[in-house]
């Protein structure tokens, strides 16, 4: 019989299913019935143990004894389970808080073994002790570690990248810009006395260093120095290589390049959900093996809140529902079923700050404790009293999404994982990686995918192990609430009954959609995807090239990607390079239009049209750019409200924030690219944070767009040190450029100006950020954001 097969006949039966059902309601059970589930648990625990395949037959076992033993309070049969599968931090844990577990002179003995072999600080599991000597046993190129969320990933990276095995240019390759600061803390504190690098303009040719890097700036880091190497390179949430599009062939084209110029390097990957580790060997070009741990400690309670306002208890073993309870609607349930801390996902920018806004104006307000008030006063203080951030939190609400400047946003991250009267955060896939907050429950509201990895990702921020485990065990965290819920909010792609099901499935396929993989699985790729790989293929061949030829500077550029017609377009943009010089008054803007789209045979691709219109747009971002440097958030916020609210009334109300918030294309109607909005149908309270995604939507256009001529610029001789600083940093300096590139915000630099405390901030001899006991002191006077931005560089 198949492992599925087992638990499909154990299902047929109506006095084992009826008893499932109220364990799964967590109702009490009679002797009888708990014999019945403890016998199927011993006998499924032995089927699944005789044969390395038959995993849902060890987990249901598992889940079984889980959810007896935290209804019942009899711990025995956990105890004695979480030995027979090695998960230790669980039996160590039982025996703290249980000590009639730890009744037999063996369970000491095993204890104090376990104690022994498997505990370093932490207790590990058995497969995670396997992973690990296997990963430092491993001595091929290429080493994938695999294990679910919150199963230690993370100290593992660090504490590889601090061997010495990794060599003296270990680089760790994160994702997002977000994780730069907390990745190199985590590094920093373990070793302080080296030099990190987090942005590529920090390297001085040291000859020692770990990097700590996005694909992008890493890429940057190789192109400008042609003969520099990494001696190991560490891909944390490697899974998101084998995603469509730009990054992920970046990502691919960084390891190819780092082998190509070192082929001793040392390769790690790590992920929560690799499902075949050979499509790391696809995308990379050379073998890697690894470990998957695949046993979690955690069986969420999985639920489905229909549109009428029933809930429904899920077993995603049998893949059936039964009737929990009944709500009002989406919020009585939220609220009714709330935990401590509480995940309200949607995929939606936009989505996300209406739900919240809708769900805290349902709230009564809470009692504002000191801590919160000083939130509170923050924002109101660096952004707007208007800020609807301000009233959400007043209800004990926040909204997180990647439309809010970086600054803010991780600011309330921060405050959200440590203070308590904030219960509910609405977010999206801004939480996803690498953030580690403390949630108890989930509430899936709306989803873009609901790829089976996608979900096991999203449930994986579910109570995280170390809120588990601890002086103070708490076991039933182990047990998360999980509700997928229909409402108004879902929209019509994705409805949560047919997303729950997913869960039933054994196992996921991998996203592949990255062009390598399909080019080596035998998909048919379209001439353009060919044409896009041979050009990969030419710039890692390219790779140790000086930058001198402008077809090379050129190619690495990024710019390939904004035209349809790159070959024709980079020979004329060569062609003005060489024959061009720039007027004495052309400022950065006006050149990028003399050198790259003004009267030329320039097409740009469909994605990248705004492009084409910068010499309509240069008065605006000359004046965003100013502004951006010059003025605080709260002032530039203040006076656009004040400015666009007076030209609606007279010229015209539409304003451009970005496809994520826009309701309206450019002519106004529902329909099209919609980036715009009516400010005249917006509330007072509404315009702070749709003027912060229009920021952020500028900076990203900025910064990952319009860079990447200004970069071509500066390395042709177009523009000086000084043009390249202010576009970029918006600074001039270079302690102020150097403090930036080091993760300093461009807000505090200026505040720490006009306090006269820039000096007691600067870099060490490592180069690494040192703060001065002035400005230490500083930091308990300010205001919660400032003390926030200092407190980022008081690692120790």
């Amino acid at each position: 019989m198949s492992d599925i097969g087992s638990i499909t006949k154990l299902s047929s039966i109506d006095a084992f299913n009826a008893a499932a059902d109220k364990l799964l309601l967590g109702k009490g059970l009679t002797n009888e019935e708990s014999s019945f589930l403890l016998s199927a648990a011993v006998l499924l625990l032995r089927y699944g143990l005789a044969d390395a395949d038959r995993q849902r037959s060890r987990e249901f076992a598992y889940w079984i004894v889980l959810n007896y033993s935290l209804s019942s309070g009899d711990y025995r049969p956990l105890y004695d389970l979480s030995f027979e599968l090695g998960l230790y931090p669980l039996s160590k844990a039982i025996a703290v808080i249980d000590k009639n577990s730890l009744n037999t002179f063996n369970n000491y003995i095993a204890l104090t073994e376990v104690e022994d072999r498997f505990t370093d600080k932490v207790t590990i599991t058995f497969e995670q002790k396997l992973a690990d000597n296997s990963f430092s046993s491993h001595t091929g190129e290429g080493f994938a570690y695999i294990a679910p969320t919150s199963f230690g990933k993370t100290e593992r990276l660090v504490n590889c990248v601090l061997d010495e095995r990794s060599g003296n240019r270990p680089c760790i390759v994160v994702p997002t810009k977000s994780l730069l600061a907390q990745t190199r803390d985590d590094v920093f504190r373990c070793h302080p006395c080296t030099k990190v690098i987090t942005h590529d303009e920090m390297y001085r040719g040291e000859s020692e260093f770990i990097a700590v890097l996005t694909q992008e700036r890493a890429i940057r880091l190789l192109e400008s120095h042609p003969s520099l190497s990494f001696t190991s390179l560490f891909v944390d949430e490697a899974h998101n290589a084998f995603n469509k599009g730009d990054r992920s062939l970046l990502l691919s084209r960084l390891i190819r390049e780092s082998r190509l110029r070192n082929p001793n390097a040392k390769f790690y990957f790590f992920s929560p959900v690799i499902e075949d580790i050979d499509n790391l060997t696809l995308i990379s070009g050379f073998d890697v093996s690894g470990f998957k741990v695949s046993r979690s400690m955690k069986e969420p309670r999985y639920y489905h809140l229909d549109y009428g306002g029933t809930l429904h208890a899920y077993n995603r073993f049998f893949n059936s529902f039964c009737t929990d309870s009944c709500y009002q609607n989406l919020w009585d349930c939220l609220y009714k079923r709330a935990t401590l801390k509480n995940l309200v996902f949607l995929s939606s920018p936009k989505k996300i700050r209406e739900a919240a806004m809708d769900f805290a104006n349902n709230l009564p307000a809470i009692s504002i404790e000191p801590d919160l008030e000083r939130v509170i006063a923050a924002l109101s203080e660096h952004v707007s009293a208007m800020y609807d951030e301000v009233a959400c939190l007043r209800h004990g609400v926040i909204y997180l999404h990647g439309q809010m400047p970086d600054g803010i946003k991780n600011y309330l991250l921060d405050r959200a994982a440590k203070l308590s009267s904030i219960r509910f955060i609405f977010a999206n896939s801004v939480i996803m990686e690498g953030i580690n907050l403390p949630f108890d429950s989930v509430f899936i509201v709306n989803l873009r995918t609901c790829r089976l990895a996608d979900l096991v990702n999203l449930i994986g921020r579910a109570s995280r192990l170390n809120y588990v485990f601890g002086d103070t065990p708490h076991l039933e965290r182990l047990c998360p609430q999980v509700i997928f819920a229909d409402s108004k909010w879902t929209g019509s792609r994705i409805k949560m009954e047919n997303a729950i099901k997913n869960l039933h499935k054994v196992s996921f396929k991998d996203c592949e959609d990255n062009l390598r993989i399909k080019k080596s699985k035998g998909y048919s790729l379209t001439p353009e995807e060919n044409r896009r790989l041979a050009f990969e293929d030419n710039l890692i061949k390219t790779s140790r090239q000086p930058e001198d030829d402008l077809g090379i500077l050129l190619n690495r550029s990024g710019l390939c990607s904004l035209y349809d017609n790159w070959v024709e377009s980079s020979g004329e943009i060569i062609h003005r390079l060489e024959t061009l010089e720039p007027n004495i008054d052309d400022d950065v803007f006006e050149l990028i239009c003399k050198y790259f789209i003004d009267d030329g045979p320039f097409s740009f691709s469909r994605a990248h049209r705004r492009v084409a219109f910068l010499r309509q747009q240069i008065d605006f971002y000359r004046n965003y750019l100013e502004r951006k440097a010059s003025q605080s958030l709260r002032q530039r916020l203040a006076s656009d409200i004040s400015f666009w609210k007076r030209k609606s009334e007279i010229t015209g109300s539409l304003l451009y924030v970005g496809s994520s918030f826009g309701e309206l294309s450019y002519s106004g109607l529902a329909d099209g690219i919609r980036s715009y909005v009516d400010l005249r149908q917006k509330a007072d309270a509404e315009l702070p944070a749709l003027f912060l995604a229009k920021y952020k939507t500028e900076d990203d256009y900025i910064g990952f767009i319009l860079s990447r001529f200004v970069r071509v610029l500066y390395k042709t001789g177009k523009i000086d040190k000084s043009q390249y600083y202010m576009f970029i940093y918006g600074a001039s300096d270079d302690k102020s450029v150097n403090l930036i590139r080091s993760g300093v915000p461009l807000s505090l630099i200026k505040n720490l100006s006009e306090n006269n405390l820039l000096d007691d901030i600067g870099l060490d001899d490592y180069g690494n950020i040192k703060i001065g006991d002035r400005l230490s002191a500083y930091s308990n006077e300010v205001d919660d954001y400032i003390g926030f931005e200092i407190s980022q560089f008081l690692i120790g």
